[in-house]
């Protein structure tokens, strides 16, 4: 049977009303029956209101094609776990947000358009000159 483990930074267990306290630093790990420790794939945890503030796990929901979201009322927007991979989904918009490497290529590629239409202006104002 597999439990949950959480050490605080000073390695002492704990726990606290059935989850972890909001003041320690906690790393999750799962324990193995044969004593080894699992590292699960992902698991999220959202900061509870009130008084007694705890770290409780936040459960996913399957959206599509084994896709795993939850959402995010802060920021309308979804965290996405899919092919391994985590994202950002928009629903209003219905698609991801852009990744860093996806954005850069984007202006990278937009900046190279507007150096050519520089370029283009320049060749049409010489030529304009020629003709004046």
């Amino acid at each position: 049977a597999r439990g949950v483990l959480g050490t605080d930074r000073r390695g002492q267990s704990g726990a606290q009303h059935g989850g972890l306290r909001a003041d320690w630093h906690t790393r999750i790990l799962r324990v193995r029956s044969d004593g080894g420790l699992h590292f699960p794939r992902l698991q999220l945890f959202r900061l509870s209101e009130g008084e007694d503030r705890v770290y409780e796990q936040v459960k996913w929901s399957e959206v599509t094609n084994g896709s795993l979201a939850v959402p995010s009322e802060t920021l309308g927007l979804e965290l996405r776990f899919e092919d391994d991979r985590l994202r950002l989904w928009d629903p209003a918009a219905q698609e991801y947000l852009l990744e860093y490497a996806e954005e850069h290529d984007g202006r990278v590629a937009a900046e190279q358009r507007v150096h050519e239409l520089e370029l283009e202006v320049a060749d049409l104002k010489e030529r304009l000159q020629g003709h004046g």
